[in-house]
């Protein structure tokens, strides 16, 4: 009889530990499946000021994500982030970093289709000579969530570079850090506007 109770009760365990696994694999492919099919960014360059070094750059960007599931998937998130390239006239020790802008783009993707999302315009400014001030557009991260907040894509175009999505996600914009992601004391003359 106890033989009896012994298989019984493994048998019991085995179904639920396949139930967990069954469980977990749906999960995970609940997850949708996309990817970036493209960033386009509009370039637009213009030079100011009495001696014609003072930059700017108006940037719109152009994002194509493709849907690879036979679904589909509402309520998506993409966030995007602008990184730029600061400068001071007073820093000579490696390329200063900070967070341009984050905007959060929510969409919709029809199954094996695309959807296509722009970002607002920005205009930065920026002097590379000798007075050096200002940031230029030199990154972008994407962070994809769906409905429910878990993360289904990342993207970049700094693929070798930018790694830890999480840290670049909480990176205060207009805060300065090195190629390191890490904090550096100095004052950055931005001048950037956002057009209406």
């Amino acid at each position: 009889m106890h033989h009896v109770f012994r298989a019984v009760a493994r048998s019991f365990v085995f179904a639920a530990l396949a139930t967990v696994c069954f469980s977990s694999e749906a999960a995970q492919a609940k997850l949708p499946r996309l990817r970036i099919a493209g960033v386009v960014r509009d370039r637009d360059k213009k030079f100011t000021g009495t001696d014609y070094d003072n930059a700017e750059q108006h940037l719109v960007f152009r994002i194509k994500v493709a849907n690879e599931d036979f679904q589909d998937h509402v309520g998506l998130k993409l966030k995007f982030i602008v990184i730029g390239e600061c400068f001071h006239h007073e820093h000579k020790n490696g390329t200063l970093f900070t967070v341009l802008r984050s905007y959060e783009l929510p969409f919709d993707i029809p199954k094996s289709g695309t959807a296509e999302l722009v970002t607002p315009a920005y205009v930065t400014g920026f002097d590379t000579t000798d007075a050096k001030w200002g940031a230029r557009y030199y990154a972008h991260a994407i962070v994809v969530r769906d409905k429910d907040g878990t993360v289904c894509l990342q993207d970049s175009s700094k693929a070798s570079w930018i790694k830890d999505y999480p840290t670049v996600e909480g990176l205060e914009p207009k805060k300065v850090w090195d190629k390191n992601f890490k904090p550096v004391e100095v004052d950055i003359f931005y001048r950037d506007k956002d057009p209406a």
